[in-house]
């Protein structure tokens, strides 16, 4: 075999490149699948339901009528790997639909029609594979391709949906190398040698980290709106003076769980508070923090809250306060199982009409849940120490930058909130019934820390849990 001198920078590149690809593969070939089969199912009125499968991650599965208007649809993905896919239409003249996952069917309702939709992958899945996809709309044009939780369509126009186009695509490291080899490789560089080809088609394009939300018909804010949060650790507050101070909206603590035996446990100034609030033409939202090792307790939990709620005007969501806290009784729970507490806690209240989220800090959100699986829901996030507004691997409504915030009519230091998005005016359409709860135990119980929370700065990597008021 004839030895041939390397040259130059672009040849040393091309071999350490096909090195890395055959170490890779050799690496990966089990833990690491490079296709995926997905299988959607489309439905108009005229025609019923349209079975579509693709098995290749460069092909894609489409469906398209003449005319008639798409009014329901299922995907679902069959894969190994943990996670899932979701997807929501936005209607002619209305808004985005609840989020439908993993062979959900959205929607099913003959006279409605769509104009755009967005799809999503979450959970391991979205790390090792992209989701394309476009509409075709009845003037018989295609959309651009849209990517990973991007608008399809327009959410504008009266153009209605008929037909549809889905694909994924593979994101592994193999496929980024194979096409930067291939990219390299040509004859004018890499003399007597086979050019290296790919059978695979990708985008060498930054992956957006900006994950897609329920509350897409909210409006962003020309100017935030300063809040703040509370619990019975304020003590009384004279909330005409927090008014007066410039205070636009409160987030109220309505309860917890106890954190030694679980029982759900009131606030004792959740009523005076809020009303209190209310009277003073403060607007309000409420959070629960919870201690759920399960969905069936964050339901009990949701269920609780809406009792405690139902007779005052929640204008700000109902969020789950989910953070760590010294001897909490969910220790043990994975990322998998305390991202279902919080999703279970968010569709019960969700589903009574109400908007509702997450509240924790920076870290929590990116290391104890699978963030990307929550996108459809607000969220509230703690980072402290920083004076501008931080940058995180997804999107948030509302910043929580102090715990030491000075307000007039509050005794001792406040937690201090940044809204960006307009829910004052935002309406999501019509109120559900939901079922009444279960009665709260009477045993006696620890608290959980509720009045700060475990809290990130940019100044070390290291959490930090601030000790609670006595």
């Amino acid at each position: 075999m004839q030895i041939r001198v390397i040259r130059k920078k672009s040849h040393l590149f091309l071999y350490i490149s096909v090195f890395l690809i055959a170490f890779a593969f050799t690496y990966h070939q089990k833990s690491y699948p490079e296709t995926m089969d997905i299988t959607f199912s489309a439905k108009t009125a005229e025609s019923g339901w349209v079975v579509e499968k693709s098995s290749e991650t460069d092909q894609s599965s489409a469906f398209a009528s003449e005319s008639s208007l798409l009014n329901a649809l299922k995907i679902k993905l069959n894969t190994d790997l943990i996670g899932g896919i979701q997807y929501t239409f936005h209607k002619v003249n209305g808004d985005w639909l609840k989020w439908s996952k993993d062979g959900q069917i959205l929607d099913e309702d003959k006279t409605a029609s769509f104009n755009a939709i967005k799809v999503t992958l979450y959970g391991d899945v979205s790390k090792k594979f992209n989701i394309l996809y476009r509409i075709k709309t009845k003037d018989n044009k295609w959309s651009d391709w849209a990517k990973n939780g991007a608008v399809a369509g327009s959410t504008t126009t009266d153009n209605a949906i008929i037909g549809l186009q889905v694909k994924v695509e593979s994101n592994s490291p193999i496929s980024k190398l194979k096409k930067i080899v291939s990219q390299k490789a040509n004859l004018d560089t890499v003399k007597d040698t086979e050019p290296v080809t790919t059978t695979e088609s990708i985008e060498l394009k930054p992956i957006s980290t900006t994950a897609p939300t329920q509350v897409t018909g909210l409006q962003k804010l020309e100017k935030s709106i300063k809040g703040i949060d509370v619990s019975y650790y304020n003590d009384k507050i004279d909330w005409a003076k927090v008014k007066a101070d410039g205070i636009d909206y409160a987030i109220i603590q309505v309860g917890y769980r106890g954190k030694t035996l679980g029982t759900l446990k009131d606030d004792k100034k959740f009523e005076y508070n809020i009303k209190s609030a209310i009277e003073n033409d403060i607007n309000v939202g409420v959070y629960y923090v919870t201690q759920a090792l399960n969905a069936k307790e964050a339901e009990e939990e949701a269920a609780y809250v809406l009792k405690r709620i139902s007779d005052y005007s929640i204008t700000y969501p109902v969020y789950i306060d989910i953070e760590e806290v010294s001897g909490s009784r969910q220790r043990k729970l994975n990322n998998a199982q305390r991202t279902e507490v919080c999703k279970a806690f968010c569709d019960k209240i969700y589903a009574a009409g109400y908007e509702t989220g997450i509240y924790s800090c920076k870290s929590y959100f990116e290391d104890m849940l699978n963030v990307d699986e929550l996108s459809m829901y607000n969220i509230w996030c703690a980072a402290y120490e920083i004076k501008n507004k931080p940058t995180t691997e997804f999107e948030y409504q509302i910043w929580q930058c102090s715990e030491t915030g000075k307000v007039n009519g509050i005794t001792g230091d406040v937690d201090i909130n940044y809204c960006y998005y307009d829910y004052i005016n935002y309406k999501r359409g019509e109120t559900t019934t939901t079922a009444a709860p279960t009665d709260a135990a009477t045993a006696t119980d620890s608290p959980t820390t509720t009045s700060t929370p475990t809290t990130d700065t940019t100044t070390s990597s290291t959490e930090t849990v601030p000790i609670p008021n006595p």
